[in-house]
Parts: structure tokens; sequence; C-alpha cells
């Protein structure tokens, strides 16, 4: 049963598309010369609008996007101000952007706008014949970020890279009243010397220790981290002296080390007293819950609990450092660390709200008793905070919102829906660093195949959907389908919202607080556009105008639900009553004959596509090609009961999904039947793998991006080792407490859901590309296809690239990977 959206009548589908204009496409030339292409992806990439550190003060939004520059194979970093209209009738406007020196690596203004903090990474002048030296440098900017008062060089003996990953273990934090800073940056390796030579005491160091775990490639945090050491620790600046030091109050202790047993630090903020900071630790050893190191990234599942350390007494001695360069401040006698979320396996995202009637509140996401899956359905706690004395009230320890079973189930009348189903539980992986006021929280959270703004309300945790209207210059509402994501909350309490669709770049909107403070702001809240950034050029290979890529996005998107398939005999527990959800990308064509079709299933498993401008897939759109999303079961955003049926039954209720889903449009005669691809990423390549393997007629072609082809030979070589059990075996069957090699009947099993099980009856041509430095899913696993797929005589062909690691995202590497993927695709469908 297919069905539309259309929150009027719930009728029709929704169709979304930008300008009439659909003349400038034309149905796919097989005989495309690559130049042709490579202006396209121009185009196409110059309009991606990625943002991050975005703050108000005073009326002036900054933030700042990253562009690719396939020229010199890097990104460049503008810094946008931008005036936050006020009242009706004023257009928007913008002073140009100026583009950020590349030794900035971090820019992180004060709650108030009054300071500055920017954090440089330098290659300072050195002797003739000696080798250059690079140094780490806060600078701090005061009277409104106008005037450089001081530069702070970190001692190279103190401690390596700064941290810098606000969607991952955090951002340097200001303290509330603007006189310090807490930050989480790389322990130094001690001086590791052979056991033949003389080892310096007085340096510190070790003899012998080369490979020691701590210390090697293997101590590291997993794929996309490989240069980040699992010892992480946290340090404080004080912004007038200058001064610089460790916290050493913590799990870890003064000398904590991974295979001692410890912890890995992040996401640290102060309390509104400034007298104690609070922040993540990640159980590397120290808590008994792993004793190896799992890759982190996008593993929202490791163990994690919340403390807190207090500061007060290391804050006064470093007032009074002095000297013009920063000073190591010996350890303080403040008290002992304290656990703030003993009860929860996970915990994380600590952010505290504006305090009301003296007590703050700390919130933070967490789950109780945590989840196999590596993402999942998260709650909101609070613990009420103290602001006079400076401690919490671990009594007041609440959950406001709990994670969802089942969504559908809960269309209870009056029910504020999206995309058709009712909330589904909080789908969130980082809180925004600035997202509370006194009564309200505010979040991005996943609903469906939507990215939607929730208000989440301190007092009874009633979760509402912010349903920001904000009008574009075009004249074009917000379009109920369209995801929006909060980039901050400011001191007035008003909202930045960033908004997209498949066929629209990120626009920038404002909300008021006192918009945000209505009852039912589910109904609508008027946002203002404050800025529609023009295209960037990534290449200097050919001239992008904005009219001309305007055009080119001018091809529809819709959003269906879809019933998944009856069951079979072999599906273990499988949910079969949660609808599914897929994304449609349909070009406009001039001619008679139907377009041809790639589907595309998401990586993760536990992941979802969602309603926003991906730049790869416009590329393939605005070439002729329509594209189909599917977020089969298992995907994020659709309820713990459906996110949970997939472990135990991989290769089978998604694949089911994925064919469903191409059996059902096809036969709509939207797209040509005959013509019909395949592309995934990951767990994607997985499932694309399995398709052209167990329906060879239906897939006409493939490529993937580092798939999962045989669970059994990645077992040893992955960071995510539990991975492989969960997915393969079921929920329940990884000892996170325990490490041992798998059994034979547990390889059996893992080989017989395996895509590899089915490449003897593979006919499609294959493209397969690979990161040689991948440590989430080996090389190995595309080569082992490869190799299997060659030697029958199937057509296939190989990318290696040799520095890129899962994500294939060095700028060269990635524009040369889908322009090869396009090609492909022409060449064989």
């Amino acid at each position: 049963m297919l069905k539309g959206f259309l929150q009027t009548s719930g009728a029709t589908r929704v169709t979304s598309m930008l300008g009439d204009d659909a003349s400038v496409l034309t149905e796919v030339n097989q005989n495309a010369m690559p130049k042709d292409d490579a202006k396209m992806f121009n185009k196409i990439y110059s309009a991606c609008v990625n943002l991050q550190d975005a703050s108000v003060s005073n009326g002036i939004l900054s933030v700042t996007r990253s562009v690719r520059d396939i020229d010199i194979g890097k990104t460049r970093n503008y810094l946008y101000t931008i005036p936050i209209p006020r009242g009706h009738g004023f257009f928007p406007f913008s002073i140009p952007p100026s583009e950020m020196h590349h030794q900035i690596k971090a820019r992180i203004p004060s709650p108030s706008g009054e300071r500055l903090l920017i954090l440089r990474e330098e290659t300072a002048e050195s002797m003739e014949n000696s080798p250059e030296r690079t140094r780490l440098v806060f600078e701090i900017w005061t009277k409104a970020a106008e005037c450089l008062t001081k530069r702070v060089v970190i001692p190279e003996t103190l401690h390596g890279e700064v941290i810098n990953q606000p969607d991952g273990f955090g951002a340097p934090s200001w303290s509330d009243d603007e006189s310090a800073m807490v930050y989480c940056a790389r322990q130094n390796r001690p001086e590791v010397v052979s056991y033949f030579d003389n080892l310096d005491n007085s340096k510190g160091g070790e003899q012998g220790s080369q490979r020691n775990l701590d210390y090697s490639a293997m101590g590291r945090l997993g794929d996309k981290c490989t240069k980040i050491s699992a010892l992480l620790n946290l340090y404080l600046l004080h912004i007038r002296t200058g001064a610089v030091t460790k916290i050493e109050n913590t799990p870890n202790g003064e000398k904590g080390k991974v295979t001692d047993g410890g912890y890995v630090f992040g996401q640290a903020s102060f309390s509104p007293c400034g007298s104690q900071v609070v922040y993540t630790a990640w159980d590397s050893g120290g808590g008994g819950e792993m004793p190896r190191q799992l890759g982190m990234v996008q593993s929202y599942n490791r163990p994690s609990k919340l403390y807190a350390s207090p500061v007060k007494k290391l804050l006064l001695a470093m007032s009074q450092s002095s000297g013009s360069r920063s000073a190591l401040i010996p350890s303080s006698k403040d008290a002992a660390f304290i656990c703030l979320s003993d009860s929860c396996r996970l915990s994380r995202s600590p952010r505290f709200s504006k305090a009301k009637k003296g007590k703050a509140k700390l919130c933070f996401l967490a789950s109780q008793a945590g989840f196999d899956t590596h993402n999942g359905s998260v709650s909101l706690y609070t613990i009420d905070w103290d602001v006079k004395s400076g401690k919490p009230i671990l009594s007041t320890t609440r959950c406001l919102v709990k994670s969802c079973v089942d969504p559908i189930k809960r269309n209870e009348e009056n029910t504020v829906h999206v995309a058709n189903m009712c909330f589904p539980g909080l789908y969130v992986f980082e809180l925004p660093k600035r997202c509370c006021s006194s009564d309200f929280i505010y979040a991005t959270t996943q609903w469906g195949s939507v990215e939607k703004v929730v208000r989440i309300s301190l007092d009874d945790g009633t979760v509402s959907l912010v349903n920001v209207d904000i009008i574009r210059s075009s004249g074009q509402s917000t379009e109920s389908l369209a995801s929006q994501q909060l980039l901050g909350v400011d001191l007035d309490g008003g909202a930045i919202i960033m908004e997209s669709a498949p066929n629209r770049p990120a626009i920038v909107g404002y909300v008021t607080s006192s918009a945000l403070r209505r009852p039912n702001v589910s109904r609508k809240v008027e946002g203002t556009l404050v800025a529609e950034m023009g295209p960037i050029a990534v290449s200097s290979y050919s001239e992008t105008k904005e009219r001309e890529v305007v055009k080119l996005l001018n091809y529809h998107y819709e959003v269906f639900l879809m019933n998944v398939p009856p069951p079979k005999i072999d599906d273990n527990g499988a949910d079969t009553e949660t609808p599914v959800q897929w994304i449609f990308m349909r070009p406009p064509n001039r001619s008679d004959s139907l377009p041809p079709l790639i589907v595309v299933p998401h990586g993760g498993p536990h992941s979802c596509t969602s309603t926003t401008y991906i730049p790869e897939f416009a590329f393939l759109c605005a070439r002729g090609y329509a594209i189909l999303h599917v977020n089969y079961r298992g995907s994020t955003g659709f309820g713990k009961r459906a996110l949970e049926s997939l472990p135990g039954n991989v290769g089978k209720l998604d694949v089911d999904d994925v064919v469903h889903a191409v059996e059902t449009i096809t036969s709509s005669g939207w797209v040509d039947v005959n013509r019909v691809g395949v592309y995934g990423e990951s767990h994607g390549g997985f499932i694309a793998a399995h398709c052209v393997g167990q329906y060879p007629k239906i897939f006409k072609v493939a490529a993937m991006r580092n798939p999962v082809t045989n669970i059994a030979t990645m077992t040893t070589a992955t960071d995510i080792p539990d991975w492989c059990y969960i997915e393969a075996l079921g929920c329940g069957q990884y000892d996170y407490r325990k490490f041992r090699g798998a059994s034979a009947d547990e390889l059996k099993s893992m080989w017989d859901c395996s895509p590899i099980r089915y490449a003897n009856k593979v006919t499609a041509p294959i493209l397969i590309a690979l990161g040689k430095k991948d440590k989430r899913v080996p090389p190995s696993q595309g080569l082992e296809f490869y190799h299997s797929l060659r030697s029958q005589g199937t057509k296939t062909k190989l990318l290696m690239y040799d520095e890129d690691d899962h994500s294939i995202d060095r700028i060269k590497s990635e524009t040369d990977m889908w322009i090869s993927i396009k090609n492909w695709f022409d060449e064989n469908l």
C-alpha cells in the first residue's frame, strides 16, 4: 500500500519543487562528456551550505560556512556577519563573507559577545637548519571582539591537539562570567627510548614502550579519529592571566592510562556558578564496561557517564598567576569529583538552563539500560543545580522524556504529526552548545524522514514540534516536509534555524523568544529570513551563476509511507506493523522516455536519510536520474520497535524493504523498470551487494563505497566488532565486558547473512570504491567481493583511495569518486 503525505487531507503525496522552468534538464545522455559532469558538479556543490559556530550578539549573527576547494584539495572557511532583521519590511542583507586564515582551528564567541577566543595552530619561524615547529596559540579578543588583548602560547609540554568537535568530543567552552575556559586536549606521549639508550628521568618517559597500547596506533578512537589518542584530558585557561593547567581531580587522576583502565573525556562545560566543570567520560576500561577500545564515531552506544569536578580553588590559584606567557599551575586541593549519572549506562551532552529562583537545571541525554545498536532513541534527564552553593541536588534527578517504542500506535486525537507519524522519541546525537532558556530546552530530532526542531518543557517534559515558517525571498513558505535544524539559542531566548530540502540548499532563519514561548508552537511559528547564501565556486574549472544553479535544482521530491512486506518464516521477531518511509527525487524530462532509477539504501544501518540538501544526489538527479532513498526497518526516527527488529535479520528485512520499495515505484510508471541501479555506502553497500546477488533480474548495475560483504571475516579487522555480532546475531549477542573471538556457529551465521553468499549469482556490473585507511569496514571487505566477481567474469571496477578512510571525503577523492560513479551508471544503465 502506497500513501502520500499532505497534512490537510492525508490523501495525496506531497511534491516539492523550486520554480517552473524544467527546460534546462535533459534525459540522461549516455555520451555525456566528463567536462560537462565537472561543470555540473561544480555548480551543484557550490550551492551547498555547511554551517557551524553560529552565535548571535547585539543583533548580529556570526556563522562559519565551510566550502570545498577542489583546486587545492582543502576546505576553506568563510565567516558571515549578518544583521538579524527586525520587523516586517526589513529585507535581509549581509556584509560579504571574509575567508578565515587556515591557521584558525576554532572561533568561539563568549555568551555576551563581548569576548572572542580564537585557537590558532601556528608554524613559528625556526633557527637556520632547524625544523619548523608548530605551536598552539589562544588569542583573546575583547571589546566586542574588536581588540586583541592577549595571545597565550600553549607550552609544548602541557598537551597536544586541542579538540574542537562540537558534534563529538566537544569544543572549548566559556564560563558564565567569561573569566575562564575549559577544553579537552590530547595528552602528550612520553619520551620513549630503546632499552639500549639512556633515559633522561628528569623529562619522564619510558624505555622499550614503543608498542605500548596507550601510545601506539591501536590506542586511538577508531575510524575518523585515527590521529586522536584515547588519552584525552581536561584543561583550564584563565582569560585575564593567561594561565593554563590540567584538571587532575578526575576519574583518571594524574596519570590515567588506557591499558590500566581509564576514561576518555569530552563535552566539558562550566556549571552556572563557575565553580565546577561538568563533562562526559567514556569508559576505556576504567568502569569495567569496555576492556577493548571500540570505535566511537557515529557509535552512540558507548558506555559513558557524566562527572563534575570542583575547580574553584584551582581557578583562584590561576587568577593569582603572573607573567605575560601562560603559566602552569600545580595541583589544587579542590574536592574530589562526583558521578552525576551513575544509574544510566549511557549519558552525554551536558547543558545548563538559565537559572530560575536560584536554581538551574543540568540537562543531558541518557539511556538507563543503554542499547546494543550503534544508535537509538535516548531519554532527556535533568538535575537541579543550586547556583548559590554551586552543587547539584542529585535527589532531583528525573527523566523528562522517555524513549518511544512505537510512534504509530500513539495516534491520539489532535496529536501533532510529521509525515503522517506521531512523535517517535528523541533521536538526538548532540544538543547544541546553547539550547536552553529558563523554561525550555530545544533540540533537533529525527522525526521519520524529516529533521525537526522540538521544544521540551523543563517543568513537565512536554514535547512540542516547533513548526517554523521561513518565507524565502522568492515568496515561498516553508514546506511541511523540509528539514530544519537548530543552530543555537541566543541570550534573549531566540533561536537560529537552518532549513533545507532535497532540491533547496540551506537558508538561515531566526525565531524570536516571544514566538517560541507561545503555547502551541506546533501550529505555526513565524520565522524571519536572515540569509540565503549564494553559491561559492568549488573549482576554477567553470563559472558558477546562482540563476543556473536554481534551474538545475528544479526537480521534484516526494516522501512516501509504505507498509512493509509480509513476514517470512525466517524473520526473527521482525516488526511488521511500523510502516517505513522513502524519499523519491524525480527529475523533469522533456522526452517520452522514463528516467532510470538509482536506489539508495543508507548506511548504519541505524541511521536515516533526511529531507535535506545532499549535493551528490542533487548532482545525479540534475543529470536525469530518479533517486529513491529507502529508510528501511532499522532506521532511526521510527521508534524503538522498528529499529531493534533489524539486528539478527540483516540481509533479509532491510533487503526486503528495499526491493518492495523498488517494485512499488517501478509499477507506478514514473521510472524505467528496465533501468534500475543501486548505490550504497557501508551497510548501504551491504544491502546493494545483496540486491544484485539475490535479485539480479531487478538491479542492472551497482556502485558501492566501502561495503560490508562478509561479516565473518570482518570481526577481527574492524574497530567495531560489536557491530558484527549484534547485526548478524541479534541484540544481546555481544558482551561488552569481555572480548573473545567468534565461535564456529557464530561465524557460519555471519557468513549466511552476508552478500558474499550470493556472489556467484551476481551478473550486474559492479563498481567498488575503497578507502585504504578505513578502520571501520576494512578494504579487505570490498577486495574480497571484487576478486570473487572478477574471477567469475563479472564486469567490475575498483577505485582505491590510498589516503582516505571510511567516508572517502578528502575533497579530490570525493570528487573523483562521484563523477566516476555517475559515469558508471551512464555506461551500464
